[in-house]
This record gives C-alpha cells, sequence and structure tokens, in this order.
C-alpha cells in the first residue's frame, strides 16, 4: 500500500491523493476486498514549507499482510505580492524613498521588505537629485519570511516613481552696503534655498526698471541691484 504524493501551498489545510494498491491475486481488489485505509500527515497548517509524510494503515486480512510505503506531502512557498507607499516627490536635496507593503500574509505572519534597490532611468544614486526611478523588492524578512516566494513575474516587486523640479527661491533676500565714491565697493550677500551661494549673480542697474549688467557701479549715485541663481536639472531659476 503506497501512499500518492501530494502539495499544498503554505497555509493550506493538509490534502492527501489517497493510496495505490499492488500485489493482489485471483481478481481480488482493494473494492472487492473493502479496504479502507486510514491515512495520517504529519503536518498541521501554518507549519513551516518543506516535506511532511504521508502514512496509510490498514489492517491486516485472512490472505493479505500489507507493507506500508509513505508518502510525501510537499508544502511550497506561497507567493505574494506588494503595495507602495509614495507621495509625490519635488527636489529638495533630501534622499527621496518608497516603501512597500506585503500583502498575502497569512495567520497573522509579520513579514516586510528587507531592502529595495534604484535602477535608475534617469539621475543617480541614491534617490536625491531629479529623475525617473524604479524601486525593486530584493528580499523578504520575518520569522515567517522563508514561508513566501517572490515570484520573477510579480509586477508589483517593481514601482515606478520620479523625483520632479524643485522651485528655488532666495532664503536670504540680496542687499548691499552702501558705500563712498572712490572706497573700495562693498560685497553684495544674498543666500538660495538650493545651490552654493557663491554661484549667485548680481546685477546692477541706475534704474528700477533699466538695463542691468554685471558691472558694479562705480560712479556715485543711486542704484539698484538684482540677483539670479541660475536653473539646473534639480531645480528652477531664482531672481
Amino acid at each position: 500500500v503506497t501512499a500518492n504524493n501530494a502539495e499544498i501551498i503554505y497555509g493550506d489545510e493538509a490534502i492527501h491523493n489517497g493510496v495505490v494498491y499492488s500485489g493482489f491475486v485471483g481478481g481480488d481488489s482493494a473494492d472487492t476486498l473493502q479496504l479502507n485505509p486510514t491515512i495520517t500527515i504529519d503536518y498541521q497548517q501554518y507549519e513551516d514549507v518543506g516535506r511532511y509524510s504521508i502514512t496509510p494503515s490498514l489492517e491486516d486480512t485472512e490472505n493479505y499482510t500489507f507493507k506500508i510505503v509513505d508518502g510525501t506531502l510537499r508544502v511550497n512557498k506561497k507567493p505574494v505580492t506588494f503595495t507602495w507607499k509614495y507621495d509625490s516627490y519635488v527636489y529638495d536635496s533630501k534622499e527621496k524613498t518608497v516603501a512597500a507593503t506585503v500583502k498575502g500574509l497569512v495567520n497573522g505572519d509579520q513579514v516586510s521588505v528587507i531592502s529595495s534597490g534604484y535602477e535608475q532611468t534617469m539621475g543617480e544614486n541614491p534617490a536625491i537629485n531629479v529623475g525617473e526611478y524604479t524601486t525593486k523588492v530584493v528580499s523578504l524578512f520575518g520569522e515567517k519570511a522563508g514561508n513566501y516566494m517572490i515570484e520573477n513575474t510579480e509586477e508589483t516587486a517593481y514601482f515606478d516613481w520620479a523625483i520632479t523640479e524643485g522651485m528655488n527661491y532666495f532664503t536670504k533676500a540680496p542687499v548691499i552696503d552702501s558705500w563712498c565714491y572712490a572706497q573700495t565697493p562693498s560685497e553684495p550677500v544674498a543666500e538660495v534655498a538650493y545651490g552654493d551661494n557663491r554661484e549667485i549673480e548680481f546685477f546692477y542697474s541706475t534704474s528700477r526698471n533699466g538695463i542691468y549688467t554685471t558691472e558694479k557701479p562705480t560712479e556715485a549715485g543711486t542704484y539698484y541691484m538684482k540677483a539670479k541663481m541660475a536653473a539646473t536639472k534639480n531645480y528652477s531659476e531664482a531672481e
């Protein structure tokens, strides 16, 4: 009497596929002998993935002594999917991440994403600069993580997202101290939210709506000043 093998997914109840008989003679069969074996499986629902014994038991009859051959219940890993937490990101010079949550867990198992990687279409690692990103779930973490699997074709294991251009602005308005004719000209000062303040350009004019140039005034008079930080791929121009 040989127990047939069976397979289930982690979290399923145990099953069996019955038994097969061999060795009958003279037209005897399990039906004619009214055999009804008892089958025991040494697996309880929610036990870990692996192989478990399927054991039939059957009392001998007057003419037959039965040899028992165990079968195997194979408990396979349960595929999971993912949902992603994502906000619309605008460049602010800080690293951005997206978070994945595991879906399809059973029996209250606590499993999380242990790590993720960036595969960038644009920009550089880490995810700071403006660009388009794809984050991939790399592996699972938790006491019961070994009972779950990420299928190679699982589309939710990947997530496309982006960091868009930020709006640059002056955090310290441009100022310059007055100076007297023939003295050393004062240096203008300004600060921007993004970028190197040393790259700020200053422009001067004799009237508010006049033509501005980078040439610092040398003659006595009243002048107007503007400051500008050039745009980059990460942020807009500030003026």
